[in-house]
């Protein structure tokens, strides 16, 4: 459906004001097909329909409405080129890579233009991320941009810095649609191209840079090709220069990076995706500190390398960003930041773990555990929190949860505090009376009087009591930071 509304222009042709069926009749398809096609996308919340008229939602009008900053419909249909060779995935499983090779020169050019357009259309979202790491870069700094595509990234830093100069490096075919890209920017006087196979030999015998980027890019090779990649970039970078490799990583988003990972295994020789821990001791292999992954609005990530402490220091580096990425790598299935404003305390709480729960007067459980009014006080003495989301087993979740907690004291938060979810199982053996493992004991959400149910729906999560035994469930926990 989604494929076809992009083919058809669809959102293009409702943007700004909505049209009937009828008013699209030049798309040559009878009303009684097209409506049905419109009515399934108001289902899917991407039209909305008021009377006979159909409208974009707010969706529809910021990612596919072309000429829209952010379009995403190049993305989109190249999502639907990798369809067919997916037909031949259990080929490919056997032969251990790609089995569909493209022939021709003219097959090769317009799916190295796809692409990129592609590539193009998925970064653009990202790009106040990537230029809100580097406030400020040195007068007359130089970018080198590597496997450039269109050259979205080093139009954006040429664009906030005017005294910059960037080379865009990339196969011949592509550097086509960088140079139009550099004259609708206006900024082709400081753009300059170089056409160059990245896993051939760079041709910059004396020119060093100041910031090499390599987005969406690394995931295009081999581990063998990554650190020739990594090379090269090694000998370009001036002293005091930054990496930046913008890309998937199964640390920040394990599902997308999967997906995309099969994706590179059915559509380029030897691409795979790569976790940022790989990279980074790669980066690391040849003299550099890196930080991340650093998580960007979507679901990619960066990682930034330098030659020592002193100048990564030196970027606008969120801390609170790096933790999210580390305590996505413990395992957690989401992390979601919250205001503790946000954080539901409720007297009635106390009253369902008094009467209904058989826990009640356990070790580190009501009413040996903060009163709903002394959980709002604390509260009030933090600034934010993290919202973790798990699954059973309790135990093993509890104790990620206390791993998370050391995790953000280590980074800096010292009064990093958690609850948890359920009754403190952290002791195989737990003694009545008294609890005899403070150090690792912490209070329940509920059990300190806090309304799970509200604040995780607050946060933009589902949860909902369980009707069977067998069903799917979900433990919560809340790490507070300051």
């Amino acid at each position: 459906m989604l494929f076809t509304a992009v083919e058809l222009e669809i959102f293009t042709r409702l943007h700004p004001d909505g049209k009937s069926a009828e008013d699209l009749e030049d798309l040559g398809i009878p009303p009684g097909g097209l409506k049905r096609l419109l009515n399934a996308l108001c289902a899917l919340g991407l039209v909305v329909r008021h009377k006979d008229s159909y409208y974009n939602s707010k969706t529809s009008s910021e990612f596919l409405v072309k000429g829209a900053p952010l379009y995403q419909g190049d993305a989109v249909l190249w999502r639907k080129e990798l369809l067919e060779p997916w037909l031949g995935f259990q080929d490919a499983l056997v032969e251990g890579g790609r089995v569909n090779f493209l022939s021709g020169e003219a097959a090769r050019k317009e799916r190295f233009g796809r692409y990129s357009m592609a590539m193009e259309a998925l970064v653009k979202p990202r790009l106040k991320d990537i230029l809100g790491l580097f406030p400020g870069l040195p007068a007359g700094a130089e970018v080198l941009d590597v496997g450039s595509g269109t050259g979205a990234v080093a139009i954006a830093f040429l664009q906030k810095h005017p005294e910059l100069r960037a080379t865009l490096m990339d196969m011949p075919e592509v550097l086509e649609l960088a140079t139009k890209a550099l004259l609708r920017a206006g900024v082709q006087a400081r753009g300059s191209l170089c056409e160059t196979n990245a896993l051939d030999d760079w041709p910059f015998k004396d020119k060093r840079f100041d910031l090499i980027v390599l987005s969406n890019i690394v995931h295009a090779f081999s581990h063998e090709e990554l650190r020739h990649l990594l090379g090269e970039t090694s000998k370009c970078l001036k002293d005091g220069g930054y990496v930046l490799i913008h890309d998937y990583f199964f640390e920040h988003f394990p599902e997308r990076a999967a997906l995309f990972d099969l994706n590179m295994f059915m559509n380029t020789y030897n691409g795979r995706v790569f976790s940022a821990s790989e990279v980074a001791a790669e980066l690391q292999g040849r003299g550099f500190v890196t930080a991340g992954p650093i998580p960007t609005s979507g679901d990619t990530a960066m990682l930034v390398a330098a030659r020592d402490e002193a100048t990564l220091a030196e970027l606008r580096i969120d801390t609170r960003s790096i933790l999210t990425a580390e305590l996505k790598a413990l395992g957690f299935k989401s992390i979601t930041p919250v205001n503790t404003s946000d954080v539901t305390v409720s007297g009635w709480v106390e009253e369902k773990c008094k009467f209904g729960c058989e826990k009640y007067g356990s070790p580190n459980c009501p009413p040996n555990s903060p009163s709903a009014s002394e959980t709002r006080e604390k509260l009030g003495q933090f600034s934010s929190a993290l919202l973790l989301e798990g699954e059973p087993p309790g135990r093993d979740f509890q104790l990620l949860v206390l791993r998370a907690e050391r995790e953000a004291f280590r980074m800096g938060y010292y009064k990093a505090f958690s609850y948890w979810a359920g009754p403190c199982l952290i002791c195989e053996n737990c003694h009545e009376g008294a609890c005899k493992n403070t150090k690792d004991a912490r209070p329940s959400m509920e059990g300190a009087g806090i309304d799970v149910y509200e604040t995780v729906r607050k946060a933009g999560h589902t949860l909902r009591p369980l009707k069977e035994k067998d069903e799917y469930v979900k433990y919560f926990a809340l790490l507070l930071l300051q």
